[in-house]
């Protein structure tokens, strides 16, 4: 490449790359490496137009020409990278089109819901800019994606509330300001159910509260919307008449499994630490399991639920999440007893995130890339 083709044949090779041909959570970290490259490629090429070849420290030792800096090259190279490091800087810090927010150099909507809570605890982090991250990644993954069927109009109302409580260091309950979604078979009080359906009418009524909906309100957790599911959870993917297909964050042509294969999806894709899923013949620990996150089949009883599903007694209700530490702390929640559930299990006062790390730290793994 001679003069400016040097600069455009890298511009090329880099952005010419399919969005989905790099894991989708790390789009910005890419960005923030290759823009800073391709603008020391542009003030390069704009010193003097020919080919150069060597080190970075070798190209910013080049001595400058008079001429180059009468003719304006040297100015205008100068003032590409100036202009690409200030957008990164915009793009990483304040996470326009990402979501991406920030705290000490780590990305808010990696954090579990512990971790979120301890920032919260430290004045650290606030639910309102995490929402609010949450709520601009559903809008920029959720068209690729389809995880979510409804996003709901008063998060952000909520997280500043939550804000409110933890400013004055009184927060409301265990997830206070924990962002949490949940599957479309679950019934949530004011938002519609559909099931995946357009069997079910949309205008209701939608007066009730599944328990564990009502568990997570209690909490103060804040309610992102619902999650796609195929038609009454019938199978292991997740598509259904109304949102049409849920795709895997880590290959959109992928199925994320199912039948909670949205809050799979939004929980590998960084959109809440937490979701709630159920579970008959896999339809947690299928997808759990296709996109590299938690989830727990609970024994029948311990998380009540109502009403009961199609399937009876096969049906369990469970905490999706990318922790097991999470999943303890959601279960700890959820499993609170339930008069409107006559299978439900006696209370169990015990706290589900004690000793834990002493008894993982027993455990061992057997791994075998061969079998027979």
């Amino acid at each position: 490449a001679t003069g400016g083709s040097g600069a455009s044949g890298v511009f090329l090779a880099l952005f010419t790359l399919s969005p989905q041909s790099l894991p989708q959570l790390q789009v910005v970290q890419f960005i923030g490496i290759a823009a800073p490259l391709l603008g020391v490629v542009f003030a390069f090429d704009a010193v003097n137009g020919e080919r150069h070849e060597g080190t970075l420290p070798r190209l910013l030792s080049q001595p400058i020409h008079r001429d180059d800096v009468i003719n304006g090259k040297f100015v205008a190279g100068l003032t590409v990278i100036g202009v690409v490091l200030a957008a990164v800087v915009v793009v990483t810090v304040l996470g326009i089109g990402t979501g991406l927010v920030l705290v000490g150099g780590t990305d808010l909507l990696t954090l579990s819901a512990a971790e979120l809570l301890h920032l919260y605890r430290a004045k650290r982090a606030s639910p309102v800019e995490v929402t609010r991250a949450v709520l601009q990644r559903i809008d920029g993954l959720n068209p690729v994606l389809n995880a979510f069927c409804f996003a709901a109009p008063d998060a952000l109302a909520a997280a500043k509330a939550s804000e409110a409580c933890w400013v004055k260091g009184e927060p409301r309950g265990a997830l206070d300001g924990v962002p949490v979604s949940i599957k479309d078979l679950l019934l949530t009080r004011g938002w519609p159910t559909l099931r995946g359906s357009k069997t079910v009418d949309p205008k209701g009524p939608w007066n009730d509260d599944a328990p564990v909906v009502a568990r997570l309100r209690e909490a103060d957790a804040v309610l992102l919307g619902k999650t796609a599911t195929p038609e009454f959870g019938w199978k292991g993917v997740t598509d259904n008449p109304l949102t049409g297909i849920t795709r895997n964050p880590w290959n959109p042509a992928k199925t994320p499994g199912g039948s909670s294969g949205g809050a799979a999806a939004a929980l590998a894709a960084g959109i809440g630490p937490l979701t709630l899923g159920t579970d008959g013949g896999g339809s947690i620990r299928i997808p759990c399991a296709f996109t590299g996150v938690f989830g727990l089949k609970p024994s029948f009883g311990r998380v009540p639920a109502w009403p009961l599903s199609p399937f009876g007694t096969v049906a369990h209700v469970g905490p999706m999440t990318r922790s097991v530490h999470d999943a303890a702390l959601m279960l700890d929640v959820l499993s609170q007893p339930e008069a409107r559930d006559w299978f439900a299990l006696p209370d169990d006062p015990r706290d589900y995130r004690v000793r834990l790390d002493d008894v993982m730290r027993r455990l061992a793994i057997d791994l075998r890339a061969h079998l027979g």
